[in-house]
């Protein structure tokens, strides 16, 4: 069975305490590294915005597969 993408994980407790883990780590990591907190933030939105943009682009592609399906049903 080939693995496919379930979106329903990513709010399970292991994609939390992930995002949680990544986040705090960051935090911690970014004055050490000299690095603004304005800035890790600003890197923390856009990536967000660009898994936003790709789940709602993979959620488009689901539904024209299905709408072509559909269509090929109705074609027989």
């Amino acid at each position: 069975m080939p693995a496919t993408f379930d979106p329903s994980r990513l709010f399970s407790g292991d994609a939390l305490v992930l995002a949680i883990g990544v986040v705090v780590t960051v935090l911690f990591v970014a004055p050490l590294l000299n690095v603004s907190l304005a800035g890790v933030v600003g890197g923390l939105l856009a990536l967000a915005e660009f898994a936003a943009v790709a789940l709602a682009l993979y959620f488009l592609l689901r539904i024209a597969v299905a709408a072509e399906r559909i269509a090929a049903a109705l074609e027989d």
